[in-house]
C-alpha cells in the first residue's frame, strides 16, 4: 500500500518530498491517514491521460477535499490541482479554489522539449473545443491488448478513429487489428484531423493549446498570467 511505499522512500531518501496523485475526497483522506504525503495532487475529471473513471472537476474536488482534510487534521498537507489547466486563468482559478499550485500535462505536449511523435504534437495543436474532441474511455488502454489498469481507472484522449469505430459497434478484436497495423507504420498510428488510431492523451484544455514554446517560457508566461488575473479580480 501507500504507507509501505512512502515509508520506503523516506527511509532511503529523507530529503525527498512525496507527492501522491488521486481523484476523490475519499482517496485523499485514505492516503493522508495512511501515508501523510507532503503533497496531494488533486486530479479533476478534465485531466488527460489516466485518472479515476468517476470524478469531478477541480471546481468542486479541490475545495471539498481541502475542507475534508482540514477537518481531519491534515491541513498541513499541500494541495496542487490538475485537470484542464493550461494557462494563467486556470491556474488562478485553482489557487482561488484552495490549491497551492498546479500540475499541467497537456500544455507541455506543445513544448519544445517534449518527446512525442510530430503527428501527436500536431494533433494537440489543432484540436479545438476540448470537451467535444476528447473523451474518457477504457478503450484507449485496450488498443494494444489487455487493459492492465485497475478497474477504478480509465483515461481521457482525443476522439480519433479507433474510438469512433468502437462507438459504431466494431468489435474490439478488429479495432485492435487495425490499430496494430497502423501503429507499425512510420506515423505510429498518429494522425491529425482526429483520423489516427493510436491513443493521443489530452485533457479538455487542449483547445487552448495552440503554440509551441520552451518549457521555461510556458512556466514563466503562465506565472505572469496568473499574477495578472489575481490582481485584476482582487480589484473587483
Amino acid at each position: 500500500g501507500y504507507k509501505e511505499w512512502v515509508d520506503g522512500v523516506r527511509r532511503v531518501s529523507p530529503e525527498s518530498r512525496v507527492w501522491v496523485q488521486l481523484g476523490s475526497v475519499a482517496a485523499a483522506l485514505e492516503v493522508a491517514r495512511g501515508a501523510r504525503p507532503d503533497v496531494l495532487c488533486l486530479q479533476g475529471a478534465d485531466a488527460g491521460g489516466h485518472g479515476f473513471e468517476k470524478g469531478a472537476s477541480i471546481v468542486s474536488l479541490v475545495p471539498e477535499t481541502a475542507d475534508a482534510l482540514a477537518a481531519a487534521g491534515f491541513a498541513d498537507i499541500a494541495l496542487v490541482a490538475s485537470g484542464g489547466i493550461v494557462d494563467g486563468r486556470g491556474a488562478a482559478a485553482a489557487l482561488a479554489l484552495g490549491a497551492q499550485g498546479v500540475v499541467m500535462g497537456t500544455r507541455f505536449l506543445a513544448s519544445k522539449e517534449v518527446k512525442v511523435h510530430p503527428k501527436y504534437q500536431a494533433a494537440i495543436l489543432e484540436a479545438q473545443d476540448g470537451g467535444q474532441v476528447t473523451t474518457r474511455s477504457k478503450l484507449f488502454d485496450q488498443l494494444r491488448g489487455p487493459n492492465i489498469w485497475p478497474e477504478l481507472y480509465d483515461g481521457r484522449g482525443l476522439v480519433a478513429q479507433s474510438h469512433r469505430d468502437f462507438a459504431s459497434g466494431m468489435s474490439l478484436e478488429e479495432i485492435q487489428r487495425l490499430h496494430n497495423q497502423e501503429a507499425a507504420g512510420e506515423d505510429k498510428g498518429y494522425d491529425t484531423g482526429l483520423q489516427g488510431r493510436a491513443a493521443i492523451w489530452a485533457g479538455t484544455g487542449v483547445g487552448l493549446v495552440n503554440q509551441i514554446q520552451s518549457a521555461r517560457d510556458i512556466v514563466e508566461k503562465i506565472r505572469e498570467e496568473t499574477k495578472d488575473v489575481l490582481l485584476r479580480v482582487a480589484n473587483v
